[in-house]
């Protein structure tokens, strides 16, 4: 029996908009005496949350661990370039890293991991962003890119509304493919509650979980 149990779980704003909430709401979580308490922030700071014990569980994007934490694949997300659709970006086709340098860009906050991703990209290639704008909050993102203020990278799972109702279009990038884990991590050394073992499971065999 469940029932009293609190657990708090930390996640980036995205996963927190557009994943979560679908494991935590009745009809989806077969654990409904559980009371979820989400915190969110940018993955390094969710990180730091499991040191200080404010969360005993976290969802981030994937990146280097300390050894003293454990981690599990949550899935596997797709990032896209998006702009308006009648931003001069999107009458090319596609677009090589070189020509993307040159760009204002609207980019994540630091610590986010969308934005490490990016900037790991821009660093392969020995090239420094055009950083026009930087940002925290998504939504103001994407309306900041839905007006033509901009261009920016976001995870599929946070732009496919505006995709499929023709405010946003993603425009492919010569050559690049970018993706990024989502995982799930604890400290290596705490007990896991019955509430957080009873969520892990049901975070870990999740139809994408692992993909």
């Amino acid at each position: 029996n469940l029932k009293g149990c609190i657990l708090h779980v930390g996640t980036t704003k995205t996963h927190a908009r557009y994943q979560i909430p679908t494991y935590v709401s009745t009809p989806h979580n077969p654990y409904p005496d559980v009371s979820v308490h989400l915190n969110e922030g940018s993955s390094w700071e969710m990180i730091q949350s499991l040191f200080s014990l404010q969360n005993e569980l976290v969802v981030v994007a994937g990146s280097n661990y300390a050894k003293s934490l454990t981690s599990i694949t949550f899935r596997e997300e797709e990032i896209l370039l998006v702009a308006a659709p009648f931003h001069e970006l999107c009458q090319k086709g596609s677009i090589t890293v070189r020509e993307l340098a040159r760009i204002p860009l609207i980019m994540r906050e630091e610590g986010s991991g969308t934005r490490k991703v990016v900037m790991d990209m821009f660093l392969d290639h020995h090239l420094t962003p055009n950083i026009l704008y930087e940002a925290s909050n998504l939504e103001f993102i994407k309306q900041l890119i839905i007006k033509g203020d901009g261009v920016s990278f976001i995870v599929l799972s946070g732009v496919q509304r505006e995709i499929n109702e023709g405010l946003l279009q993603s425009i492919p990038i010569t050559g690049v493919k970018l993706t990024m884990n989502a995982d799930i991590l604890f400290l290596k050394d705490q007990n896991l509650s019955r509430a957080g073992l009873s969520f892990l499971g049901l975070l870990s065999n999740s139809p994408n979980a692992g993909n």
